[in-house]
């Protein structure tokens, strides 16, 4: 039974992240078109941060154009180096 209730969080988990992050990729091509879509993006990643941890949130914006959007300087000194 307890197998069961921890395999279902485990899946809600994975489709919540995968919500946050879906939310942040619709809102980039807004990016300085829409007003508040940087407040969107900025407010998902904080919610992606603290829920998954931050590392999650720096492989959204790694992998994404958020690097290049203004939001490189959450990544630190040595992510931008490369």
């Amino acid at each position: 039974m307890y197998a069961t209730i921890i395999m279902a969080t485990k899946t809600s988990m994975v489709i919540l992240k995968e919500r946050m992050i879906n939310k942040i990729k619709e809102e980039i091509p807004f990016v300085d078109i829409k007003p508040y879509s940087h407040n969107l993006i900025g407010l998902e990643l904080e919610l992606l941060a603290e829920t998954f941890g931050q590392a999650e949130a720096n492989k959204v914006i790694r992998e994404t154009p958020l690097k290049d959007l203004g939001w490189g300087w959450v990544l630190g000194e040595e992510e931008k180096k490369e």
